[in-house]
């Protein structure tokens, strides 16, 4: 998680959180930031929470309806994702990546 850099104060989205490991290293390499999580499947969001009590992290977990982002204009200094991009198609890409520059400050 170097490369995310996480800086006290900050807001960073994962976007596609899976099982919530990413948000966990995140977290317990700097736990002065706020972290939000978002992904579409409820599935392994139940899967995420639990993971996330377990090691004792407070970080609010969303989904989403595959449209609209959940959050307002300029919400996050830094959004990250792994291994969500190549599941979607061009279409669905493209708007992620809008709602990504959206989001972010």
């Amino acid at each position: 998680m170097d490369y995310l850099n996480p800086q006290k104060g900050e807001q960073i989205l994962e976007f596609g959180f899976g099982t919530g490991q990413n948000l966990i290293l995140a977290a317990n390499k700097n736990n002065a930031v706020s972290y939000v999580g978002l992904d579409i499947d409820p599935k392994v969001k139940f899967i995420a929470e639990q993971k996330l009590k377990k090691n004792n992290l407070d970080i609010k977990l969303n989904l989403y309806d595959g449209n609209l982002f959940p959050y307002v204009d300029n919400s996050f200094d830094k959004v990250f994702s792994s291994l969500v991009f190549h599941q979607l198609d061009k279409s669905t890409k493209k708007s992620c990546l809008a709602e990504i520059y959206r989001v972010l400050k």
